[in-house]
């Protein structure tokens, strides 16, 4: 049976403070004895070893493996370089004990401790170190992938120092971002390649919250957000730019609160808001027996919504006593025609007495509407008697969203006598459409006649430039 004597040596970069710790080599050197049962050397030659690291002194699973086929013996004694064949695994943050089998026979016991050199010894955790040096205690660069990784918990500063974290970037000797503490708490500063700042994260100096400040030039902040402006709980937020700027002050009240550049609202953009149109008339009207417009009045509506339309009249009638007056009042959305629920009655009895009779009329609906023009009628229609109208006022009011149930008027429907009459407005319009046509008729003529003339010139020259030819 064979005996192991054997000493390791751990790393060389351990015992030597020069040099840097990523430089370290990720391998082993490992020395021993190979004896007999009896205690002398084995015969010198090559011996086929296998080396395990486990972390329990006997029993357990291996934690690394590497066999050497060929390892020259001379006078009992080798050497080998542990992680030259298999790579050495990351297992050194724990107690390790090293085992020996050569060629086929059993692991040589017992394993052996594993020992640090007394330099290493500085780097069992938790590592403390207290240094004066100008240059950084520890740098780590790795140009394939991430330099370091941290997991759990971490602190940056402590009882005797500040925090302070900087930001790099490559080839550019300033930094571009620090993260630090002053006596108001943590600031986080960006800054661009030529180190004028771009951004910063602040505590606030007058009291709890913070402010982001968002530069748009070196002098001047573009974006400004105090969460707690001036002391007082409230969030402040300040945009600003060359020539115009806009605030949000939560701690003001009313209109104050937001002040935007001039005419920063488009017109458009408020269509949304309710709006009105209306129409106001003096001049009296004589009912003639016919559904008869007496004002009407167009509203731009921006979008689907509801208008209240309202018309006021003044009604003048003359009545004889026997014979019963009456006329229909109302509002509509078509011309010459009552909605279903429309149509509301002014009567005089015949037993009232003979005379003139003056009365105020009010009458209401409200209409579902669309985008663009919607045109509303005041109208009258008289059934018996002698009415007139004067002192007219149709009003409309749009509104965009109805906050309960709306109950529109039913489809028109046609009333009285039966006819329609056209609204000043369409007639106008009519009257536009067939100027416009007669001139562009008579236009058109005036070419035909143009042509015609120019047609029987070229004719006649024609011919007479025949007639020389025959000549």
């Amino acid at each position: 049976m064979r005996r192991l004597a054997a000493s390791v040596l751990l790393l060389a970069s351990l015992l030597a403070p020069t040099l840097a710790l990523a430089d370290a080599p990720s391998t082993m050197s490992y020395q021993g004895v190979l004896t007999t049962g009896n205690g002398t050397f084995v015969p010198d030659g090559n011996y086929n070893l296998t080396f395990r690291l486990y972390d329990v002194p006997g029993g357990g699973v291996a934690l690394h493996t590497e066999n050497f086929p060929s390892v020259a013996v001379e006078r009992g004694g080798f050497s080998v370089l542990l992680g030259s064949i298999s790579s050495l695994p990351v297992i050194f943050d724990r107690p390790l004990y090293l085992s020996v089998q050569v060629g086929a026979d059993p692991e040589l016991t017992p394993r052996v401790a594993l020992a640090s050199s007394p330099y290493a010894m500085a780097l069992r955790f938790p590592v403390v170190q207290t240094q004066t040096f100008p240059s950084p205690l520890l740098e780590l660069r790795n140009t394939t992938g991430a330099t370091a990784r941290l997991e759990g918990f971490s602190e940056i500063g402590g009882g005797n120092q500040s925090g302070r974290l900087d930001l790099y970037r490559a080839a550019i000797p300033t930094t571009m971002g620090q993260w630090y503490t002053t006596p108001d708490g943590a600031n986080l500063d960006f800054y661009d390649e030529a180190a004028n700042a771009t951004a910063s994260l602040q505590s606030d100096a007058s009291g709890s919250g913070g402010v982001l400040n968002i530069r748009r030039n070196t002098a001047n902040s573009g974006f400004l957000v105090d969460g707690d402006h001036n002391g007082t709980s409230e969030p402040q937020v300040v945009i600003s730019g060359s020539a115009r700027s806009a605030t949000f002050d939560m701690g003001l009240l009313g209109n104050e609160s937001v002040v935007l550049p001039a005419n920063a609202i488009w017109s458009l953009e408020m269509f949304d808001e309710p709006g009105a149109a209306s129409v106001n008339q003096s001049s009296a009207t004589v009912l003639d027996g016919t559904v008869q417009t007496l004002s009407t009045r167009t509203l731009n509506a921006p979008s689907l919504g509801y208008c209240l339309v309202i018309g006021t009249v003044e009604v003048q009638l003359t009545h004889t006593n026997g014979v019963t007056s009456s006329a229909l009042f109302g509002v509509s959305d078509a011309a010459g025609v009552f909605p279903t629920t429309q149509g509301l009655s002014v009567t005089i009895s015949a037993s009232a007495a003979t005379g003139t009779y003056i009365q105020p009329v009010t009458v209401q609906a409200i209409f579902t509407v669309f985008g663009g023009n919607s045109t509303f009628y005041l109208l009258g229609d008289e059934n018996a008697g002698s009415f007139q109208t004067t002192k007219r006022q149709l009003s409309i009011l749009y509104v965009p969203t109805a906050y309960g149930t709306v109950s529109v008027p039913g489809p028109a429907a046609i009333v009285g006598n039966g006819q329609s009459v056209v609204s000043p407005e369409s007639r106008e319009a009519e009257a536009v459409h067939r100027a416009r046509v007669e001139r562009e008729m008579a236009a058109m003529q005036a070419q035909m006649v143009e042509m015609r003339r120019n047609l029987e010139q070229v004719q006649a020259e024609q011919a007479s430039v025949a007639t020389r030819k025959e000549k």
